[in-house]
């Protein structure tokens, strides 16, 4: 087959007589397209330069093959031009097929000539890295929650949301500390502040309902394909917390959320604590937060999380002017949901202050957890007695535990979570819960006023 045959073909199954401008990976490469591709070059490999359109079909895979393939660490041309059948090429070469690709494709990217020998522009049409995406799923969440309320609160725009990114960069894997992986995660923040404001989502109580109705195509803008279980639910987990982020009055800049992690794959969920801060506030916020005088706050100290008798590094404190820049540090995942979580405020080993926080309260092993019925991570509400809005929730029970549902069934989900708990789903109505002799009602309705933290009520 000849090459622009392929690009043709390409472009027709997507409805397309020639390239619309859109990014590279908006143009949603499969895999079998992918390998087509790569054959197609490695039999060009020896007669690429008889092809006015090989340019279009490398950057095509340049782009497809950092996506999928790249697992981090300095870039080296060498790996993607081999898996293209090319034995090596020149800067020259090299720098003459991005640019002619670039304008084959009518791609709107500025290409930067500095640094990474055009790998910034290849990254740029590729998208997020997956294996990034797969493996760097927390801290990456964390990191892209922490930045996005930091440019809604203080309005960051360019150079001030990339200085952002950078700051937070420890929460990603070292491989992944550079340049275009930093382009890319500001350019994926400024696609959901755009889409917050552009749909007006704030305190949409399902934002994902909300844009596929208005915009089908909203998945588009970001920079990341959805066609992965662990790039969906980043995404639209990002979406669902961008919604909720109350003004900066009304925040904490430290706070622990406990929820379940719900699997796809037929797997029992599983507890998950984690620990959510600002990526920066002001110096009587912070201090209030810890119940601690702000006079005697230090211009720098650490913040460590006690979760039991376990101990983590989450991050640490720099004062800049009147506000302290909050860096995260990456965390293991954390499972322990009953035990007490405190931070620590610590100077070079020293204990200054042991804060309590919204949410990290010691749970009952013989109450009820109440969760939002949203996958794949469903928050914990309360413990013990619960009204909630929405048409269903979660419940983790003793096994057993009876259950009186009085507007329809209870259906149990998983009967072996971590501490041998089952795990049901309750109906929306009211719901009693017995276990040894103690009764806990759950009510569940449309017009409940949603809760904006977990609480615990009943018999606690």
């Amino acid at each position: 087959m000849q090459i622009n045959q392929w690009i043709s073909e390409f472009l027709a199954r997507r409805g397309l007589k020639h390239p619309d401008e859109r990014p590279l990976f908006a143009y949603k490469t499969s895999t079998d397209e992918f390998e087509s591709l790569k054959r197609l070059l490695q039999n060009y490999a020896d007669k690429f330069h008889l092809s006015r359109h090989y340019p279009a079909a490398w950057l095509l895979f340049a782009a497809e093959w950092w996506k999928r393939d790249y697992a981090g660490g300095a870039w080296r041309w060498g790996p993607l031009c081999e898996a293209a059948g090319l034995k090596s090429l020149s800067h020259d070469k090299i720098r003459n097929l991005v640019i002619d690709g670039h304008q084959q494709w009518c791609l709107q990217t500025s290409i930067k000539t500095e640094g990474k020998r055009f790998i910034g522009l290849v990254a740029m049409s590729g998208g997020l890295p997956m294996r990034l995406v797969e493996s760097a799923q927390g801290g990456l969440a964390r990191l892209l929650r922490m930045v996005t309320e930091q440019a809604l609160h203080y309005n960051l725009h360019d150079e001030q949301l990339r200085q952002a990114v950078e700051a937070q960069a420890a929460l990603l894997p070292v491989c992944y500390q550079q340049s275009p992986v930093y382009e890319l995660l500001d350019n994926l923040i400024k696609a959901v502040l755009h889409i917050r404001a552009t749909y007006e989502l704030h305190d949409v109580s399902d934002p994902i309902g909300k844009l596929q109705k208005e915009c089908p195509d909203w998945e588009d803008i970001f920079p990341i394909t959805l066609d992965s279980q662990a790039a969906a639910s980043l995404i639209k987990g990002l979406v669902r917390s961008v919604v909720s982020i109350p003004p900066l009055s009304r925040q904490t800049p430290f706070q622990i959320l406990k929820g379940l992690r719900l699997s796809t794959d037929g797997s029992p969920p599983q507890y998950e604590l984690s620990f959510i801060m600002q990526a920066q506030a002001n110096r009587e916020h912070v201090a209030n937060a810890l119940g601690f005088p702000c006079e005697q706050l230090p211009p720098h100290f650490q913040l460590v999380l006690r979760v039991g008798e376990q101990e983590y590094m989450a991050g640490e404190a720099l004062l800049r002017g009147d506000k302290y820049q909050l860096i995260a540090k990456p965390l293991p995942l954390i499972q322990a949901l009953h035990d007490s979580a405190q931070l620590i405020v610590s100077r070079w080993g020293a204990t200054l202050h042991i804060a309590n926080l919204p949410g990290g309260e010691e749970l009952s092993h013989d109450e009820p957890l109440i969760f939002e019925n949203t996958p794949p991570f469903a928050r914990l509400i309360a413990q013990g007695d619960a009204r909630l809005k929405g048409s269903s929730a979660l419940v983790a029970i003793p096994p057993k535990t009876i259950v009186f549902s009085e507007e329809g069934e209870a259906q149990e989900l998983c009967n072996n979570l971590s501490n041998g708990m089952k795990l049901m789903e309750l109906p929306a109505g009211d719901t009693r819960l017995v276990y040894q002799r103690q009764t806990f009602r759950v009510h569940i309705s449309s017009c409940v006023p949603a809760l904006p933290d977990s609480h615990w009520t009943g018999n606690t």
